[in-house]
Order: C-alpha cells, then structure tokens, then sequence
C-alpha cells in the first residue's frame, strides 16, 4: 500500500509512470514534513531565547531579531515558527 493513499488518486501528468508520480509525490510529502518539523525546532529555539509570555514585538526587540539574522531567516519568519511551536497549529506557518 502507498504511504500517502489519498494523494495518489490524483490524475498522473502525461509522459510520467503512475509509478514515478507516486515517488514524486511520496518525496514531496516528505519534503514537507521535514520542513514542518525544522520550522518546530526553530520555534522551539525561539522560545528559549524569549519565554511565551513575552509578546511577538517585544520578543523582536529581546534578541529574536539577532536569532533571525544569525540564521539566515527573517523576523517574521521566526515569529511565525515561535507561534507555531506555541500553538502547535501549523496555520502559524501560512505565508512562508
């Protein structure tokens, strides 16, 4: 059985295997639970740098900025990962 059947029912493009668009969407799939799950870490770092009762504005100013810049990702994007790892809702993510 596939490991994503519900993806799989989807029309295969012309010129491509059923086979090797069920690869193609299994990697993909993987690609994004990996990303979901570094964006967490990110969150999770975030949250240690700067405790959750501390609000998105002053958390910036509080050392999240540095965070952001020392990793290569923008402000924004680690506040969206903080809300993340705080809400465990991956709709915090929606726009990076």
């Amino acid at each position: 059985m596939p490991k994503h059947p519900i993806r799989h029912e989807r029309p295969v493009p012309n010129g491509i295997t059923a086979e090797a668009w069920r690869r193609q969407v299994d990697a993909g799939h993987d690609l994004a639970t990996q990303q979901r799950a570094a964006q967490l870490g990110i969150g999770a770092l975030a949250l240690e740098v700067v405790p959750a009762y501390i609000g998105d504005r002053q958390a910036e100013d509080a050392g999240l900025a540095r965070l952001a810049n020392d990793i290569g990702i923008t402000t924004e994007e680690i506040l969206a990962c903080r809300r993340y790892a705080l809400s465990g809702d991956v709709r915090a993510m929606n726009g990076w």
